[in-house]
C-alpha cells in the first residue's frame, strides 16, 4: 500500500474556500456582534431576535418578555428541567415545547408561551403583565378551581420530578408580571 500526503489537497481545499468567502463577500466574523441581541424594523413594525436559526420573529410583546432577562437566566432553565420530558420536541403533549435548551432555542420557546392560547382552557399560556391569569403558572402553582377546562384541567405540573421551587416560582411570576399587559 502506497501512503500518500494529504495536506496539498486540504490546501487546496481552504484556499478555494477562501477565495469563494472573499467572492462573495462573506464576512466570517460578522456574527460575532453581540450589539444586536433584538432589533426593530421600522418599516414592518417587527421585532427580531439575533438568533439567525429561528425563522419567525419575535412579536413586540415576545421581544419585551425576551429582553427581560429574567426568562433566558432563569424561567428558561426551569422549563427545560422541569418540563421538556413531556413537553420536548419529539413528545410535546398538548403542542406545547418547553426545552430541552439544546434542542429547542429560548426564542423559539418564547414564541410558544407569549400571547398564545392554552389548549385546554380559555387562558394564555403567558398573559403578559398578569400572572394569575396565564395558564403556564396556574398549572404550576395548581390553582385550577373554577377554571373553566375543555375535558378536564388536569394535575398540578410538573406530575413527576423535582417541583418547581419557590424561587423559580417567584422569578416566573415576576417574570411575567414585569410584561406591558396586552392591549
Amino acid at each position: 500500500m502506497v501512503a500518500t500526503d494529504r495536506r496539498p489537497r486540504h490546501a487546496r481545499a481552504r484556499s478555494l474556500i477562501l477565495a469563494m468567502c472573499g467572492a462573495l463577500g462573506c464576512d466570517p466574523a460578522a456574527g460575532d456582534d453581540e450589539s444586536t441581541d433584538a432589533s426593530t424594523d421600522a418599516d414592518a413594525g417587527e421585532v427580531t431576535d439575533a438568533q439567525p436559526s429561528d425563522p419567525d420573529p419575535l412579536s413586540p410583546a415576545q421581544a419585551e418578555a425576551w429582553r427581560l432577562g429574567t426568562f433566558e437566566s432563569t424561567v428558561l432553565p426551569m422549563l427545560s428541567a422541569r418540563c421538556s420530558g413531556c413537553h420536548g420536541p419529539v413528545a410535546a403533549q398538548l403542542g406545547l415545547v418547553l426545552g430541552p435548551v439544546n434542542e429547542v432555542s429560548g426564542s423559539e420557546i418564547l414564541r410558544g408561551l407569549v400571547g398564545r392560547e392554552a389548549v385546554v382552557a380559555p387562558l394564555s399560556l403567558v398573559e403578559p403583565g398578569d400572572p394569575d391569569a396565564s395558564w403556564l403558572r396556574i398549572k404550576i402553582v395548581g390553582a385550577l378551581e373554577g377554571v373553566p377546562c375543555n375535558g378536564g384541567c388536569g394535575g398540578p405540573m410538573p406530575p413527576a420530578g423535582e417541583p418547581v421551587s419557590d424561587a423559580e416560582l417567584q422569578a416566573l411570576t415576576e417574570w411575567i408580571a414585569a410584561m406591558e399587559p396586552s392591549p
